[in-house]
């Protein structure tokens, strides 16, 4: 390419990213990834969708961490109630974060789960550990949150973050509710991300909602609800934390995007705050699509940015 081609290659680029930004009010970035999502799961550019069976035959496989996640971070792996456990960082770091991976209770984390820790790690020099919980259909909340709870108990830190991202962001909010007074006031924040907040989906707004997110599907996300709560009430707090108590929960700190199904109960969850008098920073973010803070883009370093600050107790 001689330099002609290549000014005018950087004139285009340049002169489209400011026109998304101006248009979209948005990085260039955060409309190219929701264009590749529209292609890659509403329009099926590549199959990704798998049935509860398929899905719960990878679960039962022991997990792998992503190649080379050991070269960037330390990690060491220990097993707790037949859980595999991940820690990573610098074991003598007085910062932990308990984090609760999403993936609709059926799903591993993703690679994008660990690149985000990784990150994170850095910018706070926190120590991370992450459950690998069991998953639905073999596995129900009602075994799996007092099992999270126990582990949770053990664990010792200066400061300790509970953190999780939407199937994990309601399971983290619903590990917090179930704590009693002793173990709660070793909690400094709580730190939703996308959080699935009722597991039915009730909101009459989500199906408005529906039509803005390009990743997320209420008919999947109820199938998938209904094999992790198993004889579970819908409207009971440990699957559905939107309808459990926010009193004296530490202060929580969501974050939310516009264009997701959860925009709907995240307003919500605000709304209980206020009534409840519990201390919420709420973080909406315009034309942002489900689990935002995980992607490549700037508005997702903002919000890392943030979350370094809260874990470093700023």
């Amino acid at each position: 390419m001689d330099i002609r081609a290549l000014l005018l290659f950087l004139l285009i680029l340049t002169v489209f990213s400011t026109v998304i930004r101006i248009r979209e009010k948005r990085s260039a970035s955060s409309f190219m990834s929701e264009q590749l999502l529209y292609l890659r799961i509403r329009q099926s550019l590549v199959v990704i969708h798998k049935s509860l069976d398929e899905l719960a035959q990878i679960s039962r496989q022991r997990y792998s961490l992503p190649p080379g996640l050991g070269l960037l971070v330390n990690v060491e792996e220990s097993t707790f109630e037949n859980m595999q456990v991940f820690t990573l960082g610098d074991k003598r770091a007085k910062n932990l974060v308990f984090f609760l991976h999403g993936g609709a209770y059926v799903q591993q984390p993703t690679f994008a789960h660990w690149i985000f820790l990784e990150r994170l790690i850095r910018m706070s020099g926190c120590r991370m550990m992450v459950p690998i919980y069991p998953k639905a259909p073999d596995h129900h909340v009602s075994e799996v949150l007092p099992s999270l709870l126990r582990l949770f108990t053990k664990q010792e830190g200066e400061q300790i973050t509970l953190m999780g991202d939407s199937a994990g962001g309601g399971l983290a909010l619903a590990l917090a509710q179930s704590m009693d007074e002793r173990i709660r006031s070793r909690l400094d924040h709580l730190i939703l991300i996308s959080p699935w907040l009722d597991i039915e989906l009730t909101n009459p707004s989500i199906d408005f909602l529906q039509g803005q997110d390009p990743m997320l599907s209420k008919e999947e996300l109820r199938l998938f609800g209904t094999a992790w709560r198993g004889n579970v009430e819908p409207t009971d707090w440990r699957v559905s934390p939107l309808f459990g108590s926010l009193a004296n929960l530490p202060p929580i700190v969501l974050f939310v995007g516009t264009h997701e199904l959860f925009l709907a109960d995240a307003r919500a969850l605000r709304r209980k705050a206020k009534q409840e008098m519990a201390m919420l920073e709420y973080h909406e973010g315009k034309r942002m699509n489900h689990d935002y803070p995980l992607f490549p883009i700037p508005e997702a370093r903002r919000v890392q940015s943030r979350i370094a600050a809260i874990i470093k107790g700023r």
